[in-house]
């Protein structure tokens, strides 16, 4: 055969092993696809905006509830600034622009497939109060639409890539051997074109061959690896199941079974630490015994080393959010309860007691109100300081709480004064409640709060509820009040209700003659 036809003759089986060789690296991708190693970059670029825009509105919303208009007009302009945003806006409810920054339009809305514009709605306890608009740089890939998706983009670009690769140089292969070479030398050239590291062992783990993918790591010849052991080298599993467990071509060997994806590190001192997905497959004699092993290393370093990166960005965003909800939580109890004894402030009281009657006229269940009032506390302050008056009131206000249920709401209504709600009561049951308070302020206060001059420390009460003619909360409360004003008339240290006359009073017969 001439060299001219032998030329020839060579395309058709170069092309051939070439479309082979590139269907089995399409295949190689597909599975690695399959098996998660092939990260999607605009996967993690969509849920890395998703993420953003969660963050932007929980913080939105945070400074919308505090009325922090130029801290929200400072957050959007720093999303335009540092190019996270192409343009964003905000809209008051009222359709007025708090703001405006770079290139966005303000008719556009959100579309569901729309990964390029969000409409963020800002709603807090109070109401609505407006809405932000951002738009996104456009999450443009290298290919053209129809290649989109990652997986078929990469498996298209390696088909095409590897295919006159492959073609050409096996074309070359096949022109420049012997026809009648032996066969060992066309297969250590073609594992030598492959991206991995590919190592033929013998049944000792020495080393027969190996190819530059796999000898790089250690900046030697491939012929110069021949012979070596290749458990001499360092190394370790990323995540071993014991420490003594067997490397994979090891275990390989010892069971004539496949080992697949095991991850294992190896550390050099030229390339420091790389990490592998491992796959061995042994090959057996006649009479099947292992006789050697053909060991792949896939190298993972920069995928596994981008996922834990990712995992640890996504705890600190998830500890930043929970130390935002923490100082949320404190910061709702500094603005609901009294400092001094950690009961309701009277502006939060007074929305709840608003909630618990409007609840109570529709559904016509039960409400009762009760007044308490420290009594001779005047005294008290003048004689022995705003210090122990502070502790009387803390005290009382902890007595008062032992007394109510789970469901009632007990305010600080002012200086020595309390007012209890008592959702689903009528005034006969929460007289029995605020004669347990009332007693039990009289057996324990003077315990709690020793004054020399002052033998016992006593409270007072008024009690109503909506079967009393009222209609509104002030009603209520004035009626209550009323009620308290009769009990501090009629001798201090009793329970008084609410009635159009005056208020029936609960007379204790022991304590009248105290002031």
């Amino acid at each position: 055969m001439s060299a001219n036809a032998y030329v020839t003759s060579a395309l058709l089986p170069a092309l051939r092993i070439g479309a082979m060789l590139a269907m089995l690296a399409v295949a190689a991708v597909i599975a690695a696809a399959a098996l998660g190693l092939v990260p999607d970059r605009l996967a993690l670029q969509l849920a890395e905006r998703t993420r953003t825009v969660d963050l932007l509105a929980y913080t939105a919303r945070q400074f919308a509830q505090a009325d922090d208009e130029p801290a929200l007009e400072s957050l959007l302009a720093h999303l335009v600034d540092s190019g996270i945003a192409r343009g964003v806006y905000a809209q008051r409810e009222d359709g007025s622009l708090l703001t405006v920054h770079g290139a966005v339009d303000l008719t556009r809305a959100t579309r569901p497939a729309d990964p390029d514009f969000a409409v963020i709605e800002l709603v807090t306890p109070r109401g609505a109060w407006g809405r932000l608009g951002v738009a996104f740089p456009p999450l443009a890939g290298l290919l053209p639409p129809a290649l989109a998706h990652p997986l078929l983009g990469l498996s298209v670009f390696v088909g095409l890539i590897c295919l006159p690769a492959f073609t050409l140089y096996l074309r070359r292969v096949l022109t420049t051997q012997d026809p009648t070479s032996v066969m060992p030398e066309r297969v250590r050239t073609v594992m030598n074109a492959l991206v991995e590291g590919v190592v033929l062992l013998d049944a000792r783990q020495r080393i027969v061959h190996s190819n530059w993918a796999f000898a790089r790591n250690f900046d030697t010849p491939a012929d110069e690896m021949r012979g070596r052991s290749l458990s001499a080298f360092e190394w370790r599993y990323l995540r071993a199941e014991r420490p003594d467990e067997p490397l994979p071509w090891d275990l390989a060997l010892q069971t004539g079974k496949t080992q697949i994806d095991r991850s294992i590190v190896l550390t050099t001192a030229t390339h420091g630490r790389r990490i592998y997905s491992v796959n061995v497959t042994p090959m057996f004699d006649s009479k099947r015994q292992p006789r050697g092993a053909l060991a792949t290393f896939d190298d993972q370093t920069l995928v596994v080393e981008k996922n834990a990166a990712l995992r640890k960005a996504l705890a600190t965003l998830d500890r930043q959010r929970n130390e935002i909800a923490k100082q949320n939580e404190e910061l709702k109890g500094l603005a609901t309860r009294d400092s001094l004894t950690g009961c309701l402030n009277r502006r939060a009281f007074l929305e709840i007691f608003e909630a618990e009657l409007l609840a109570a006229q529709k559904r016509g269940y039960g409400l009762a109100c009760l007044m308490c009032d420290i009594d001779a506390f005047k005294l008290i302050n003048d004689t022995h300081g705003h210090s122990t008056g502070d502790r009387v009131i803390e005290q009382a206000a902890r007595l008062l709480q032992m007394a109510v249920r789970e469901n009632d709401h007990i305010c600080r209504y002012g200086g020595e004064e309390f007012c209890v709600l008592l959702p689903g009561l009528s005034s006969s049951e929460a007289m029995n409640i605020a004669e347990r308070m009332r007693a039990t302020i009289e057996a324990q206060m003077t315990t709690l709060v020793r004054l020399p001059d002052i033998p016992v420390v006593t409270a007072s009460f008024g009690i109503t509820d909506l079967q009393r003619g009222a209609q509104t909360l002030s009603e209520l409360i004035d009626q209550a009040d009323s009620a308290l004003y009769r009990s501090k008339e009629t001798g201090r240290n009793r329970v008084t209700v609410f009635t159009a006359t005056g208020g029936r009073i609960r007379h204790l017969p022991d304590v009248r003659s105290r002031s």
